[in-house]
Order: C-alpha cells, then sequence, then structure tokens
C-alpha cells in the first residue's frame, strides 16, 4: 500500500509532477514554481506514513489502540504537521527568523516520531518558537 500511496503522490512531487505541469500549461505558469509550491503544500502527505510505521505507537494516527494514546498521538500528529508547514512555508504567527524556522522544522520532525522523548523535545521546540514569535513586536 505504501508504494501504491507513493504513487499517487508522484503526481505532485518532484521529479515528475505531471499534475503540476499540466496545470502550470492550462494557467499559462511557471511549471518549476508549480511544482514547487506543489510540493510544499504536500509535505505532510510524505510523511504521515511514516508516523504509523517507524513505531507501533504510531498507529494511533489510524484511530487504533487506547483512546488516550490516540488523542495524544494525532494531537502531536497535528502540531507536528502545523510546526512542518510553518518552517517550510517560513510563516507561523509572523514571518519568522532563521532560527524559529530551524526550530519548527525540527519540532514537527520529532513531533511525527511517537515517542515521549521525541514529543517532549517537538513541543519544547515548537513551544520556543512560538513565544519567540509573541514577544517579538
Amino acid at each position: 500500500m505504501i508504494i501504491f500511496y507513493y504513487a499517487i503522490l508522484s503526481e505532485v512531487s518532484p521529479p515528475t509532477a505531471l499534475s503540476c505541469f499540466a496545470a502550470a500549461a492550462l494557467t499559462k505558469g511557471n511549471p518549476y514554481k508549480t511544482t514547487l509550491y506543489a510540493w510544499k503544500y504536500t509535505l505532510p502527505a510524505f510523511i504521515v506514513p511514516f508516523m504509523f510505521t517507524l513505531d507501533p505507537r504510531g498507529v494511533g494516527i489510524l484511530l487504533k489502540g487506547r483512546a488516550t494514546g490516540v488523542l495524544w498521538t494525532v494531537v502531536t500528529a497535528l502540531i507536528g504537521i502545523a510546526g512542518l508547514a510553518g518552517g517550510v512555508e517560513d510563516w507561523s504567527f509572523k514571518k519568522t527568523l532563521l532560527y524559529e524556522r530551524i526550530m519548527l522544522l525540527a519540532g514537527g520532525l520529532l513531533l511525527v516520531y511517537p515517542l515521549p522523548v521525541t514529543d517532549a523535545l517537538g513541543l519544547g521546540l515548537m513551544a520556543a518558537a512560538v513565544v519567540s514569535q509573541k514577544l517579538r513586536k
């Protein structure tokens, strides 16, 4: 199933990105810029399968297991994906500085791996990035 899943995602990811080239041709846009934007917007779709295949606790993302484990896994995954999106797009509550962007990316990646240690580190990095953004005028 993972091979099939990634075969479907090849429509929006480099180097093939046939859908992006077709959309750019229809709109008379730049196909390479369209491909990069599509890749940035679909980055979470590339990472989600690793959430439940890297560690047995990750099946919580598939809503399997105890309710508390499922809730924790889903919430940390959502926060992690939000951090990754903010880091990739260079924007969270406002334009990020380099160190905030690095904290968002690292925190998001750590939250994707479902272990208590990585969750604590990821939440700490995400909180530090949010506090840094809120303290900036």
